[in-house]
């Protein structure tokens, strides 16, 4: 062979290095673009899903037929998927799923009913992917090593509940008697809502049963000699600060009328009559330990039975009352200020409900 045909067959050889070299280049950049690019995809996707499921479960509540609003979480999940964008356009559909999470993550997944007292709560799962119908990703330069597309997907799951125990910033320092909702210290279920107005340490009204309307508490289970316990809490409320104390159903605490220590004027100052700080609280529901609830007792240990968001409208210290009206769910207002945290205990609630929360699939809350 002479030195020209080398010559040939070195260039030929040269040449299949390069193409091989360029195919091995094009598919580095396949690697850090295309796969760059899919993540980026995948994080918009997953901020879609997460944003759908929070907003599916934020209307799991009011109940219908004493059953989560299932249909209404799915609608406003559906349209929370519709209204963000991935690989720069509109999602059109995504899966919507409703049904019972464990936030143990024992059992794993969603069950149609409530299997687990404590820890099973109304879900909204979304899964959104980029198929044909949401518009599949087109590759950059994957397309050398045969991939000319990629789908991506993404999971969320939101719940939500009633609060039957929380910690909460804006806990009022006066509760309800059970008797005000028909309930007994053994109710099951959710609490009936009364309607009208209500003032405290007054009777209920001529068209249920006669009851005391509510009597002050510091929480504790012993009395607040001088006062200053409940005028701590109102004070709390008044300056827009926090008191992050736990209270749960089944908890004990005592009931002391508030006729001397002037509470009503330092309600009124923050309350929607003043400044609007604390015109709504979470006020606990107490029933006696044993018997019907047919009103709260004075200087006297109750057991809370339930929660309920009331709005309070005025409150007089020379006339010694406040006048209050329980928060309906319907009312835009409710969403705003009548929602509990780190939500726990069991029994019924009397509607204050738990932000939505999102949860991963080993149970752990966000």
């Amino acid at each position: 062979m002479n030195k020209s045909c080398k010559l040939v067959n070195q260039q030929g050889v040269s040449l299949l290095l390069t193409v091989m070299m360029l195919t091995g280049i094009l598919g580095f950049f396949a690697l850090a673009i295309d796969v760059g690019y899919l993540f980026v995809v995948r994080n918009q996707l997953q901020n879609a899903a997460d944003t759908a499921a929070l907003s599916g479960a934020n209307y799991l509540y009011p109940l219908v037929n004493t059953a989560p609003n299932w249909n209404l979480a799915i609608t406003n999940a559906t349209t929370a998927v519709q209204q963000n964008k991935a690989d720069n356009l509109a999602l059109v559909v995504g899966t919507i799923s409703t049904g019972y999470w464990n936030i143990t993550g024992i059992p794993t997944g969603l069950h149609v009913s409530k299997l687990d007292a404590n820890n099973d709560y109304p879900a909204v799962e979304v899964n959104i992917a980029k198929t044909s119908s949401n518009g599949v990703v087109s590759a950059f330069f994957a397309g050398v090593l045969g991939i000319n597309s990629f789908s991506p997907s993404a999971t969320a799951v939101a719940v939500g509940g009633l609060s039957p125990g929380y910690t909460k910033e804006n806990i009022s320092p006066f509760v309800i008697p059970g008797c005000v909702f028909g309930v007994s210290v053994n109710g099951l279920g959710n609490l009936i809502y009364p309607d009208g107005v209500f003032q405290l340490e007054r009777s209920y009204g001529p068209t249920k049963p006669a009851c005391n309307t509510g009597q002050w508490t510091s929480w504790q289970t012993t009395k607040d000699l001088t006062g200053n316990a409940i005028k701590s809490l109102i004070n709390t409320l008044s300056s827009g600060g926090t008191s992050y104390t736990k209270l749960s159903i089944g908890d004990m605490i005592f009931l002391q009328s508030g006729a001397s220590f002037n509470f009503y004027s330092l309600i009124n100052s923050c309350s929607i009559a003043g400044n609007e700080v604390c015109g709504y609280v979470i006020a606990a529901i107490t029933c006696p330990v044993t018997g019907l609830c047919n009103g709260v007792l004075i200087d006297a240990v109750e057991q809370v039975v339930g929660f309920v968001c009331v709005e309070i409208i005025s409150a007089n210290d020379f006339s010694k009352y406040i006048t209050y009206q329980v928060v309906p769910q319907s009312d835009p207002n409710y969403k705003l200020n009548c929602n509990m945290h780190d939500s726990g205990g069991i029994g019924p609630s009397g509607g204050a409900t738990m932000p939505p929360k999102l949860v991963n699939y080993w149970g752990n809350v966000y």
